[in-house]
């Protein structure tokens, strides 16, 4: 059989590779389609056997005549491909991509809800009338998929309670993406309490919450770091981090900024407590999953997809979201306590191993989509 994977976001280690080389394993051709130039997808896609077309079409944002002109150019792509099931993932994919592939006539379509993002939120872009569209435009959608993949409760029950869910649609839940156990592994923590944030420079991460953390608790606890991994969005973003704000904390000396990386595994091994104080509509945030396989206490927030992530005071802390002084208290007990971070650590291990080993949410992802 031949897999079609669609999305408006990938890089060569950010492409769901594993779930890829799952397919191949088992004989399925796989074509990944999306914006990224070829130079850079072609070659990291060709070493597993998969191939490889550009889809130019913009990741966030809805123009009505931009976004019909790119379902155009799917569908040209969809029909020299001719798969036998495509994979569709990222709100903006979801959005086109559906009623493209059963133009196509594409046999079987799956949708992954990798997180509902700012669309479904109550306040902020969620208000605009533009996310209005495009939450009717997302029913719409879902009600031409064969199967919806979420990877976390929430959010079929959101949509199920907003009239979205298409009545009797096959519904399947996976842990996330999985994450490797073999390559991430615990290590040794750093000497000085090191907190890391790892996740795309906007507001709603919470990283205006960790950075008011970062300040009360250095001023009791000079010796601890606060690391901010990430890159920012452009400059119009209505959520991102501004570069003025970000210098200041630099400044301040609040944070140490590390950019963008690749390198995942050597951030969280120079990392004591990875905190992510997200109100994002996460799925499960990957680099939770990360931080659980390398044995870390996590600090994050009782909310969707993040709350899967932490059994509250056994592998970290859960607080509420935008709750400075819950997030500032729970942080500070790990500096206090330091043998509190290698008990609740190797329950984060422990958890990663249960529930979130990547051959187990693969499996998952290929009865999903009919590869056997």
């Amino acid at each position: 059989m031949k897999l079609v994977m669609i999305t408006t976001y990938a890089t060569p280690k950010n492409m769901r590779r594993e779930l890829l080389e799952a397919a191949r394993a088992r004989g399925h051709a796989v074509t990944v389609v999306a914006p990224e130039d070829p130079r850079l997808m072609s070659a990291p896609l060709a070493a597993i056997g998969a191939g490889y077309r550009q889809w130019n079409v913009h990741r966030t944002g809805i123009d009505p005549i931009a976004d019909l002109a790119s379902a155009g150019r799917l569908l040209s792509i969809l029909r020299d491909e001719r798969p036998d099931v495509v994979l569709i993932y990222q709100i903006k994919a979801v959005l086109l991509g559906p009623a493209v592939a059963k133009l196509a006539r594409t046999p079987h379509v799956v949708t992954l809800v990798n997180g509902l993002g700012a669309v479904f939120d109550e306040q902020g872009f969620g208000a605009t009338w533009k996310a209005k569209l495009a939450r009717r435009i997302y029913g719409v959608s879902l009600g031409r998929v064969d199967t919806i993949v979420f990877q976390n409760p929430d959010d079929p029950e959101l949509l199920r309670t907003l009239g979205i869910l298409p009545k009797g649609a096959d519904v399947r839940i996976v842990p996330g993406s999985g994450v490797d156990l073999e390559k991430l592994v615990p290590m040794r923590p750093p000497s000085a309490p090191t907190f890391t944030l790892m996740s795309r420079l906007v507001v709603s991460k919470g990283i205006r919450e960790f950075i008011s953390a970062a300040r009360t608790i250095r001023s009791r606890h000079p010796e601890a770091r606060f690391k901010l991994v990430g890159q920012l969005e452009a400059e119009n973003h209505p959520d991102g981090v501004k570069q003025g704000e970000l210098d200041a904390w630099v400044a301040e000396s609040l944070v140490e900024y590390l950019g963008f990386t690749d390198d995942v595994r050597g951030v969280l091994a120079a990392t004591t407590v990875f905190v992510l104080p997200s109100y994002y509509r996460e799925g499960i945030p990957r680099t939770n999953l990360e931080a659980l396989a390398m044995g870390l206490p996590i600090v994050t927030t009782d909310w969707v997809g993040c709350r899967e992530t932490v059994e509250d005071g056994v592998n970290g802390f859960l607080v509420p979201p935008k709750d400075v002084a819950a997030l500032t208290d729970r942080m500070e007990r790990y500096v206090d306590d330091p043998a509190l971070v290698a008990k609740h650590g190797a329950a984060s291990r422990a958890l990663a191993e249960r529930r979130f080993d990547i051959d187990h949410v693969n499996e998952l992802m290929m009865q999903a989509l009919h590869l056997r």
